[in-house]
C-alpha cells in the first residue's frame, strides 16, 4: 500500500489538470475580481505539480533517519498519519475554496511518498531470504505502476475526472492509508532492525519465525550476530561519505538510481530500489538509502522538467539522449555492479570489507558470458 500510494499520487494530478486550473481561476476571480490567465496560471499549476517532487526529495532524504528512529514497520505506521492529513487537505480544498490547500497537500503527500520510497524497499529487502529477495523487491515497483494505472483510470471523465469529482479523486489517497493502517499492525517489525539496531534478540527471533513460517531460524540469527560484530553505530550521511571503503557501493547505488530515471522508462527498471539495501551493512544502510533515494527524486524532477523541452526541440528523436545514457549505464553496470543473487548480506558487504575490486566481479561476469578463455 505504501508503494501504491507513491504511484497513485504521482499520476493522479494529470487527468484533472484542466478542472483544477478552472477551480484556481474561479477561486482567484471570487477573491480579487480578476482572472488567472497565461503565465500566472501556468506558473501556479507548475508549482502544484513540481512541489510533489520537492516533498519527495525531503521525505526521501529523511527516510534513512526515519527508518532508524521509528523502525521499518513503525516508520510506515507513522507515515500513514502524514498521508491522511495530505488527502484530507486536498479533498476539502474545493469546499474551502482554497487552491493553496491543494498545493500544501501535494507538498505533504510528496513527503509521505518520499518516505515510502525508502521505507518500503528497505522493509521488503530485509524481511526476504536471499532466494526470493529479488522477486519480493519487484513487488514495490509493481505496486507503484499499479497505483499509476488506478489513478489514470479513476481520472477518466466518465468516473471522477469531472468538475464535481476531481477533489474526490485526490482525496481517495486516504483509502490505501486506511487499508495499511488496518493490516500493518499484524505484520512484524524487520527482524534485522530488531536485532541489529534495538538489540532485541527475542523480538528478532519471533519476527523471523513469523516471516519464515518455521521455528528453525537460528542460522539467520547467527548470521545477523556476525554482521553485528563488525558493524559500528548507525552512520550519519557525512560519516558515510567520508569512509573510503564505502565509496564504491555508494557510487553503484547512486548510478543505479540515475539509470532508472534517465532511462526514460523508469516504470519498469525496479532493481535500483532493491540493490541499495543489499550493498550496505546494517550500520551504513539507512544513510546510503537516504542519499540514493534523494538522487532518484531529484533525477525524477530533472527528467520531468526537461522532457517537454527536449520533445519540442528534437521531436521524434526525443529518446535518443536516453539511449546514449542507457549505453553508458549498461557499461557501468557490467563492469562495476557485483552479482547479489543468492548471497546473504554478510557475503555482499564482505566484498567491500575484503577490498575486492569491481574488476573481480566483472571478470567473473565475462567468464560466465563466455568473454574470456581459460589458460
Amino acid at each position: 500500500m505504501g508503494s501504491f500510494q507513491f504511484g497513485y499520487n504521482l499520476g493522479v494530478i494529470n487527468a484533472p489538470e484542466s478542472l483544477i486550473k478552472e477551480f484556481m481561476n474561479s477561486t482567484n476571480h471570487a477573491r480579487t475580481g480578476s482572472d488567472l490567465r497565461g503565465a500566472a496560471l501556468t506558473n501556479l499549476w507548475a508549482i502544484t505539480v513540481a512541489i510533489y517532487s520537492a516533498g519527495g526529495c525531503l521525505g526521501g532524504f529523511s527516510a534513512g533517519w526515519w527508518a532508524t528512529r521509528f523502525g521499518r514497520r513503525g516508520g510506515c505506521l507513522l507515515n500513514i498519519a502524514i498521508g491522511i492529513v495530505a488527502a484530507v487537505l486536498m479533498f476539502v480544498s474545493k469546499t474551502a475554496k482554497s487552491y493553496e490547500m491543494i498545493i500544501i497537500g501535494r507538498l505533504i503527500v510528496g513527503i509521505h511518498c518520499g518516505l515510502y520510497s525508502g521505507l518500503v524497499p528497505l522493509y521488503l529487502s530485509e524481511m526476504s531470504t536471499p532466494r526470493i529477495r529479488g522477486a519480493v523487491g519487484v513487488l514495490h515497483q509493481l505496486a507503484v505502476v499499479t497505483g499509476l494505472l488506478v489513478s489514470q483510470v479513476l481520472g477518466f471523465p466518465v468516473i471522477l475526472g469531472t468538475s464535481s469529482g476531481w477533489n474526490v479523486l485526490l482525496g481517495l489517497a486516504v483509502v490505501p492509508c486506511v487499508i495499511q493502517g488496518v493490516i500493518l499492525p499484524f505484520c512484524p517489525e524487520s527482524h534485522r532492525y530488531s536485532l541489529l539496531t534495538k538489540g532485541d534478540e527475542e523480538a528478532s527471533r519471533n519476527a523471523l519465525r513469523q516471516f519464515r513460517g518455521s521455528s528453525n531460524v537460528e542460522d539467520e540469527i547467527e548470521e545477523m550476530k556476525r554482521e553485528s560484530a563488525i558493524c559500528e553505530k548507525q552512520m550519519s550521511i557525512l560519516e558515510l561519505l567520508r569512509l573510503p571503503s564505502l565509496r564504491q557501493p555508494l557510487l553503484i547505488g547512486v548510478v543505479m538510481q540515475l539509470s532508472q530515471q534517465f532511462s526514460g522508462i523508469n516504470g519498469v527498471r525496479s532493481i535500483p530500489w532493491l540493490i541499495v539495501a543489499e550493498l550496505f551493512a546494517h550500520d551504513a544502510r539507512p544513510a546510503a538509502l537516504s542519499v540514493c533515494v534523494l538522487v532518484n527524486w531529484v533525477s525524477s524532477f530533472i527528467v520531468g522538467y526537461l522532457f517537454p523541452i527536449l520533445q519540442s526541440g528534437i521531436k521524434d528523436y526525443v529518446f535518443l539522449p536516453f539511449t546514449v545514457l542507457l549505453a553508458l549505464f549498461v557499461t557501468f553496470t557490467f563492469f562495476k555492479v557485483p552479482e547479489t543473487k543468492g548471497k546473504t548480506y554478510e557475503e555482499i558487504t564482505g566484498l567491500w570489507r575484503s577490498g575486492k575490486s569491481s574488476s573481480d566481479s566483472s571478470a567473473t561476469k565475462k567468464e560466465n558470458y563466455g568473454l574470456t578463455t581459460n589458460t
